[in-house]
């Protein structure tokens, strides 16, 4: 709370804090003030991380009188960072370039929205999980990072939650919904089977 923090005594330690780092690693700060915030005070914060946020999906469409809506959130509104461990910038940037693989991917109308839609989330899965390439879920040849996540990612996900992924198309056609949800759910399943059944036999053979 505001009223528990003394500000007399954060500013104090802004500083002690910014001329050791600065005065260690190369040469002091020039200077001791703050830049002053939109109120003219100075622009000086204490931030809570005990509680993180993050969104309950990625993306979703909206259907109304034949008109499709395409949304998708990228940066902090996806995934609070952690500042601390500064991995909020490259994440941002990461989403941006994941939300340019939906819309390509949308534009292209080429498969079932649903089947999209379940990318984006199964890619969504693994912006917590990124870190400097060593150890984490990224590829190391960075210079060859595209809109493609295959580029980037070691390993995409094809894990299916028809549950959680239906209601993301929210559509006021029944007959249209009905549809590409009965195509999605047996293509899966079809799949499923094909890796149950067929697969490990022709691999046996």
């Amino acid at each position: 709370m505001p009223k528990n923090v003394d500000r007399e005594k954060l500013h104090e330690f802004a500083i002690s804090a910014a001329q050791y780092s600065t005065s260690h690693f190369s040469s002091a700060l020039p200077t001791q003030e703050f830049a002053l915030d939109a109120r003219g005070n100075p622009d000086c914060a204490v931030f809570d991380f005990t509680n993180l946020y993050s969104a309950r999906n990625a993306s979703r469409v909206m259907v109304r009188k034949g008109h499709q809506l395409l949304m998708g959130i990228v940066g902090d509104s996806l995934l609070e960072p952690f500042w601390p461990e500064g991995t909020g910038c490259a994440r941002g940037f990461l989403s941006c370039l994941d939300t340019a693989w939906l819309l390509r991917q949308w534009s292209l109308a080429q498969r079932n929205p649903l089947d999209i839609l379940c990318e984006r989330e199964n890619i969504y899965r693994l912006l917590s999980q990124t870190g400097d390439g060593q150890g984490g879920n990224m590829k190391s040849g960075y210079k060859s990072y595209t809109i493609d996540p295959k580029t980037r990612y070691n390993n995409i996900p094809k894990k299916i939650e028809h549950d959680r992924i239906v209601p993301l198309y929210d559509s006021d056609a029944p007959e249209e919904k009905q549809f590409i949800e009965e195509i999605f759910v047996k293509k899966q399943r079809l799949l499923k089977f094909c890796k149950m059944v067929i697969f490990p036999f022709l691999t046996e053979k």
